[in-house]
């Protein structure tokens, strides 16, 4: 039998190692295949195997039923070079000469994939999800390596009286905060960061149906896990198909904040992560949440000071400072409303302001 190559990704980040880095508790790990034999037999196909933190190894499968049970866990994905049995093919999750039959993925797992891309005749994701939306908020973040569309309906323009959960697009960022849009149509774009919030108890008979949205698409793309992050202004959102994360801000459902991670920290695979282009001491803590459609014009009318970042905190606003300086405080209007304020190197809190909307050193900051 002719020899195949093929290459199997698990959800997780690959680097290389032989196979003489394994024992033979490993190798019953891996389940129902061979390691590189001294020679091969008939009946083998040769392969390539990607295994979590570690580099390509060669191992060999010797019958569909093997492959089954190695396809077995969640997310994991086979690619074959050249052609294969009919019914290997038709397996889920296996993709040959660049094309998949059909692939199912879930953010139960880490999405491991990091080749460069193939076509799902069909593709279904699922998104599994435990927090709902109250009347102070409870947003999820989404990031999927496909356009499709979802089989529940978002609201949208199009869909306002369908719609059975909210949906808002990344389009930008102020120093301080994170900027998104309602979607225009309800289609979910490959590796764009999106926002929901299903409805909960609270909405009664509007409350959404179950814990768990699913996303398809025909004859669709599927891209690496790895996407580089693209900056704008001072920030860039980046998919994170992994489980860990750091030096990044992630969504934290129960504040409506995106908070900043130094450290190693779990996180949701198929989310989003966002990036501070400078790592400057003086960048926030965490970044809030606006609509596109808030009154932004004054906010960007004022210079703002890069060295100066500004947000809010327990009802206060924070100025941290790579060095003292003075600024004003403006409403959305543009009239003044504290001028010429002292502020040090470091962190200032600013307590005497009542809830609203503000403008600090060209910054829009919300103060609740």
């Amino acid at each position: 039998m002719k020899k195949i190559l093929l290459s199997l990704l698990l959800p997780a980040t690959f680097i290389q190692v032989s196979a003489t880095d394994f024992d033979s508790s490993d190798k019953e790990d891996l389940g129902q295949i061979k390691f590189a034999p001294e020679s091969i037999e008939q009946d083998e196909y040769e392969s390539i195997i990607y295994v979590p933190g570690d580099n390509p190894i060669p191992v060999y499968f010797t019958s569909k039923e093997r492959l089954q049970e190695f396809l077995m866990g969640e997310n994991r994905i086979v690619e074959f070079e050249e052609e294969v049995p009919e019914d290997w093919a038709e397996l889920d999750n296996v993709i040959v000469n660049g094309v998949a039959n059909r692939i199912i993925l879930s953010n139960k797992a880490e999405y491991g994939y990091n080749g460069k891309g193939f076509t799902a005749k069909k593709v279904e994701f699922t998104y599994y999800f435990e927090t709902k939306a109250d009347k102070n908020g409870g947003w999820n973040s989404l990031v999927i390596p496909f356009t499709g569309e979802p089989e529940i309906v978002p609201l949208t323009e199009a869909t306002k009286k369908s719609g059975k959960y909210w949906a808002k697009k990344y389009v930008g960022s102020t120093a301080t905060d994170l900027i998104f849009k309602n979607l225009d149509e309800p289609i979910f774009e490959a590796n764009q960061a999106y926002l929901l919030a299903f409805p909960g108890e609270s909405y009664g008979s509007n409350e959404y149906p179950g814990n768990a949205l699913t996303i398809s698409a025909e004859n669709a793309e599927l891209h690496s896990n790895y996407q580089k992050p693209i900056y704008n202004g001072m920030y860039a959102m980046a998919p994170n198909y992994q489980s860990k994360s750091s030096f990044c801000y992630i969504l934290n459902s129960q504040e409506n904040k995106f908070i900043y991670h130094k450290e190693s920290t779990d996180c949701t695979p198929f989310s989003a992560k966002v990036y501070h282009k400078t790592k400057s001491a003086a960048a926030p803590r965490s970044l809030g949440i606006l609509d596109e459609e808030q009154n932004l014009t004054k906010a960007m009318s004022i210079e703002a000071n890069s060295s100066v970042a500004v947000y809010s905190e327990e009802g206060a606003i924070v100025i941290r400072a790579e060095k003292s300086g003075v600024t004003s405080i403006y409403n959305l209007n543009g009239a003044i409303v504290k001028r010429n304020l002292k502020y040090d190197e470091g962190e200032t809190r600013i307590t005497s302001l009542s809830a609203g909307a503000y403008i600090v050193a060209g910054q829009v900051v919300i103060l609740r």
